[in-house]
């Protein structure tokens, strides 16, 4: 009974996986150094990225590379109210379908900004270019 609790455990964690990182298959991401945030941390921020260019709006986008911009450029963008904050750039190609964004165009250093207090779940606050 045990082995077929820990086979059923181990499929839907499969499942859950290939659910989550659905999003950011093919793309590349550097996590570069950071004194402040561990690789755990920046993943938990990527995947809400992930979820957010899945529904871009209603925008068909396929993101490239997500990179994280440094301790210095988070440290800077910290907004008040919260303790932490974590800056990324994301390279993405629009499709056909779009809005405000021009169709069928590359899009380099788009940033995204989240924070968090106490450690707790990451909050995407803001995005777009410099």
């Amino acid at each position: 009974m045990k082995k077929y609790a820990l086979i059923i455990l181990v499929v839907i964690m499969c499942i859950g996986s290939y659910y989550i990182f659905n999003g950011i298959n093919n793309v590349k991401i550097d996590y570069g150094e950071s004194q402040l945030y561990s690789k755990q941390d920046m993943d938990l921020a990527i995947d809400i990225i992930s979820k957010k260019n899945k529904n871009f709006d209603g925008f068909d986008v396929k993101v490239i590379s997500i990179a994280y911009a440094g301790d210095e450029k988070s440290l800077k963008e910290l907004v008040n109210g919260y303790d932490e904050c974590i800056v990324f750039y994301s390279s993405f190609r629009t499709g056909n379908k779009t809005a405000a964004l021009e169709p069928n165009t590359l899009y380099d250093e788009y940033q995204w900004f989240l924070c968090r207090k106490n450690g707790g779940e990451w909050i995407l606050v803001s995005s777009g270019h410099a």
